[in-house]
């Protein structure tokens, strides 16, 4: 019987990403990193694969790629970990520009959809455990002045999220989607976020409060979180759910 885990991970050059792909790495691991710039903290059991996702129309490509050279069934589970985002522009709507809005929402929103559609293909006659988990944000549920698009791209995460649960519930032995909120932690987003100015982002003085205050949750505590509830909880929860981690036992 497989005891291996595949887990294919966006974004493990800094923050989350970086996190997760750390602490799962071990020999009964084989965990694929995607993101823009190589990290060499990784051992070489974490294959990197560079690659910019505002390139979306060569992700299908980048999905036949990781899969040509795995045998499926070497694994016992297989979960792809839709993790990497930007929280930039962060200005008033009438002030940013429309290459803003694209990069954001193909970096955050597209290309979680279609990794997950490929994966999804991919794996229609594998038999172990699927799963995808869509890092989602607090920012999907209230408007925020300043966040506009990072705000309507996690919405939108989260909208895709149900709806592909929604679908996968009715296919025999399909993927269990999960989205999932992780707090407010200290990664490189919050030095962009408390990098901007005041008249571009009004609520900037709870941000460098939470920085200040020791208000912050570090990468490293999300992920060991993270990978406890995939552990133990993932499959106990409806498909398509919409999770904060903040709210887990």
């Amino acid at each position: 019987m497989a005891d291996k885990h595949l887990y294919i991970i966006t974004g493990t050059s800094k923050g989350i990403g970086e996190a997760l792909a750390k602490n799962l790495d071990s020999s009964s691991n084989h965990i694929i990193g995607i993101s823009r710039t190589t990290n060499p903290i990784f051992s070489e059991r974490v294959e990197q694969k560079y690659f910019d996702l505002v390139d979306y129309g060569s992700l299908p490509g980048l999905v036949v790629d990781i899969f040509f050279s795995l045998e499926q069934e070497e694994y016992a589970s297989i979960t792809l970990i839709n993790n990497a985002g930007i929280i930039e522009p962060i200005n008033s709507v009438d002030n940013c520009e429309a290459n803003d809005f694209f990069e954001n929402i193909t970096i955050n929103l597209l290309a979680p959809m279609i990794l997950s559609g490929e994966f999804a293909k991919h794996l229609r006659h594998y038999s172990g455990a699927k799963r995808i988990l869509n890092i989602s944000s607090g920012a999907a549920t209230k408007p925020i002045e300043g966040w506009s698009s990072y705000c309507t791209s996690k919405a939108g995460l989260n909208m895709f999220t149900q709806c592909l649960g929604k679908e996968q519930s009715s296919v025999e032995e399909g993927i269990q989607v999960i989205s999932m909120a992780p707090g407010v932690i200290d990664t490189p987003m919050q030095e962009t976020i408390r990098g901007a100015s005041k008249e571009a982002f009004p609520n900037l003085e709870r941000f460098l409060d939470l920085k200040a205050n020791n208000a912050l949750t570090s990468p490293d505590d999300v992920a060991k979180r993270i990978i406890q509830f995939m552990k133990d909880e993932f499959d106990q929860h409806p498909n398509g759910s919409l999770l904060d981690i903040r709210e887990l036992s």
